[in-house]
């Protein structure tokens, strides 16, 4: 009763008179979008241009808060002919939607197009974060992990990513979720070069067609698509300078006619990397007051590939159909050296020198096929996805920890042993969707996806026998895990759109099924759970000027796959491990925001998250031993609170600022380790983006951000940030392009933690190659004509494992 109530009340309220808008959907002969091309509203009486836009993926542009008067549109685009649309008229009512535009093809004129829109680089809407790559400096010599630490408010700190500082952010890749986690996850997103990235979207609320997993939000990196007719590609080099140098190169070749599109691509990067660690630790065992203080140095080389395949087959005016093929082999050897010395050691022992050497190797591959059905020319559609993917790796490591005094002899025996983990999953997804339009105000989205998935870990250990100098397995450390992983899912969403007034009411479902077992111990662990997450999301059109927008919606994050396995593995040396908690549950993130736009370039918002089971990192330490254990439990609760305040505004014609702020408090309340724990902390960060046209059309970009002080579970990191520069210069009638950039020019990235947890007393510092100067080129080639039909692909899952 109550929420037929409430129904009735949002219905009444879209009745009210308001803002008035004019709507169009521009498409080519075979009806496929044209996307991303300058639309111009011009006055009827003199053709002078009153306001400009953008399209969006599907074609379609909106102008909104029109003042009363006699217009017209007109659409250019290289390769098409100009097209004008006949005189209408606009008033404070008027909800205009014009009839599809289909464009002629023309002859090549790279001159012809005299309507200049600029486009934004960032845009904030609905919460929601677009960064645009194509065409920016950072497009060259960046990969999408790189690019990542530049989006406002994302956080990437080795293979953790978090969005305002609230970890559990999924990953998307053209609107399909990626479940691997990481290095394996860090390796991928390094093998997606900004050249082959289109935009990326930081999703703080989430549609309901999208997985519920990603208690934080999801950032869904768009790649390139063929984007003209006839043959066309592109290829790319770069070299980047810091500790290390690093290599990469890439190239792509494209067909598209009026029934086929084909498109491939290939990308080889090799990527040496330096990470150096300290930290101190204070251990009180009985009397004994014991100080550790570690040094370690890695060098991580990094040979990463990627190449895909695919097509579309546009089968006529309302059917499409398309297939891809995704891989992304690789592998890196790790070279890590350190010594931990012990003061007051009560051990036997002052000085525990380690050195390891590991190797990895990986291999994933997806492949894609897609459908896709017109209902109508209003943007009804139904569309069909399946995926499989596999994906296979193996680690292998040689590890030597000795024990010496402070002479540097020999005490004790040395702990030498080797490990071998061979983990492989696949998984099998398909979904399909419906978009509607019921009417001018309504409009509904609905589906259903189901995802079967099976990993395996075989890990094992040998210790070295210091007599016979034989490797004999060590069964305490080896173990064999099995898991498999079932979700049914669907959703359905209602949207309506009236005068001053919009909204969104939608709800997902998901029921999980979970077998995992440990076949060396012989322990079995099912667990099945079904949750509800709903999405409110209401925007208000007060004034031309104003606009206020309230949302709601629930997530859920998932453990980390491996994360069940209770068994331990060795990190760095003897004394740092970490182990698995089958017993943990999955976090559920109840996110509400209140948001004010003033003339579309001032944005003020406030955020509640309440987090629910909050999965939490900590470190386990055993006073006796010195050893550090890390764990992963839940928190009955975390609150957080937040003020937000960004700006995109056109300083001068040759001069946009784009602004972000926020201030952050969090609270933590629950149990870890058996003992009660809480704790708050306030935090707060801001970004700045600077984008300059120069003359000779040099484009130049200046970054910068600073986070303060962060709580994040147990573990207190310092502020943190860096500055950013970035140059393009474009030759050769736009088809050759050539990138400068320098990333962190003060190399202020260093990361400091301190972790006050219990019997815990520990500090530590990481240094990273994150100073580095890049140098790229970029050349395409191919006749100027028709621009990309966007592949609807939907999304599907990977695999959420970990090494």
């Amino acid at each position: 009763m109550r929420v037929g109530c409430f129904v009735l009340i949002i219905f009444a309220a879209v009745q009210l008179q308001g803002q008035n808008s004019v709507k169009g959907r521009v498409a080519d002969s075979t009806n496929a979008p044209v996307p991303y091309i300058a639309i111009a509203l011009l006055n009827a009486a003199d053709s002078s241009i009153y306001r400009g836009v953008n399209n969006d993926d599907n074609g379609v542009f909106e102008f909104t808060n029109i003042k009363k008067g006699n217009y017209k549109v007109k659409v250019a685009c290289i390769g098409y002919k100009e097209f004008y649309t006949s005189a209408f008229s606009v008033d404070s009512a008027t909800k205009l939607e014009l009839p599809e535009i289909k464009l002629s093809s023309a002859g090549i004129n790279l001159k012809e197009v005299s309507v200049s829109v600029q486009k934004k680089t960032i845009e904030f809407k609905g919460g929601n974060i677009i960064v645009y790559i194509d065409g920016s400096p950072l497009a060259i010599g960046n990969s999408a992990y790189d690019l990542l630490s530049r989006l406002p408010g994302v956080m990437v700190d080795n293979d953790n990513i978090s969005i305002s500082g609230n970890s559990g952010v999924k990953v998307m890749i053209d609107d399909r979720i990626q479940q691997l986690s990481g290095s394996q996850l860090i390796a991928l997103l390094k093998s997606l070069q900004g050249s082959n990235i289109d935009k990326i979207e930081v999703l703080k609320i989430p549609p309901v067609k999208y997985d519920a997993a990603g208690g934080a939000g999801l950032i869904n990196i768009k790649t390139k698509r063929v984007k003209i007719t006839g043959f066309s590609g592109s290829v790319n080099g770069n070299v980047s300078q810091g500790f290390y140098t690093r290599f990469g190169s890439g190239t792509s070749l494209n067909y598209k006619g009026k029934k086929l599109a084909i498109f491939t691509g290939l990308n080889a990067n090799q990527s040496p990397t330096r990470y150096n660690y300290t930290s101190e630790r204070n251990v009180k065992h009985d009397t004994v007051n014991t100080h550790l203080y570690q040094v370690n140095a890695n060098k991580t080389v990094e040979y990463i590939y990627s190449y895909y395949f695919g097509g579309d087959w546009f089968i006529n005016k309302k059917n499409i159909l398309g297939f891809k093929y995704e891989g992304s082999p690789g592998n890196s050897d790790v070279d890590r050296r350190g010594q931990i010395q012990l003061k007051n050691n009560d051990q036997g022992y002052d000085l525990l020198p380690y050195h390891s050497f590991t190797i990895n190797k990986w291999n994933s591959n997806n492949a894609n096929i897609n459908f896709e059905h017109l209902l109508d020319t209003v943007g009804g559609k139904i569309k069909f996805a399946a995926d499989y993917t596999n994906n296979n790796s193996s680690v292998d490591g040689h590890n030597e920890n000795y024990f010496k005094d402070n002479n540097s002899n020999d005490v004790k025996p040395a702990f030498i042993y080797t490990n071998k983990n061979t983990a492989g999953i696949s998984l099998l997804a398909s979904k399909i969707d419906l978009e509607k339009k019921l009417s001018k105000v309504f409009s509904i989205e609905t589906g259903v996806k189901y995802s079967y998935s099976d990993l395996y870990s075989d890990f094992e250990l040998q210790r070295q026998n210091q007599i016979t100098n034989v490797y004999e397995t060590d069964t305490m450390f080896t173990n064999k895990f099995v898991y498999n992983e079932q979700i049914q899912a669907g959703y359905f969403n209602l949207m309506a759109e009236k005068n001053k007034l919009s909204y969104s009411l939608g709800v997902r479902a998901e029921n999980t099924i979970i077998k995992a077992q440990s076949v060396t111990k012989g322990t079995i662990y099912n667990r099945e759970y079904f949750g509800l997450f709903p999405l409110l999301s209401i925007d208000y059109n007060s004034s031309a000027n104003h606009n206020f927008s309230f949302s709601y919606n629930r997530r859920l994050e998932r453990p980390n796959y491996t994360s069940f396995n209770p068994y331990r593995a060795f990190f760095s040396n003897i004394l740092v491990s970490g182990q698995g908690n089958p017993y943990l549950m999955p976090q559920y993130n109840n996110a509400f925001n209140l948001s004010h736009i003033y003339k579309g370039t001032i944005t003020n918002a406030v955020n509640y998250n309440l987090i629910q089971n909050a999965l939490t990192g900590y470190i386990y330490q055993n006073d006796s031993t010195k050893e550090t254990i890390w764990k992963q439990g839940n928190l009955k609760y975390m609150h957080t609170f937040a003020y937000n305040f960004s700006t995109n505004i056109e300083i001068t014609k040759k001069w946009r600022l784009v602004f972000n702020t926020s201030f952050h408090l969090m609270y933590y309340d629950g149990t870890l380790n058996n003992l009660p724990y809480k704790a708050s902390g306030f935090s707060y960060g801001g970004w700045m983006n600077n984008q300059f046209s120069l003359p000779k059309d040099i484009k130049l970009e200046v970054s910068a951000f600073c986070y303060g002080p962060w709580l994040g579970g147990v573990s207190y990191t310092q502020t943190r940030g860096a500055l950013h520069i970035s140059l393009k210069k474009s030759f050769f009638n736009n088809k050759l392009d050539v990138y400068l950039s320098a990333n962190d020019i003060f190399y202020t990235l260093n990361l400091y933690n301190k972790f006050k947890f219990q019997n815990l007393d520990f500090y530590t510092k990481e240094t990273m190659d994150t100073r580095r100067y890049n140098f790229g080129l970029s050349y395409n080639f191919g006749k100027i004509k028709v621009q990309q039909r966007k592949n609807q692909s939907s999304e599907d899952e990977k695999r959420r494992i970990g090494r």
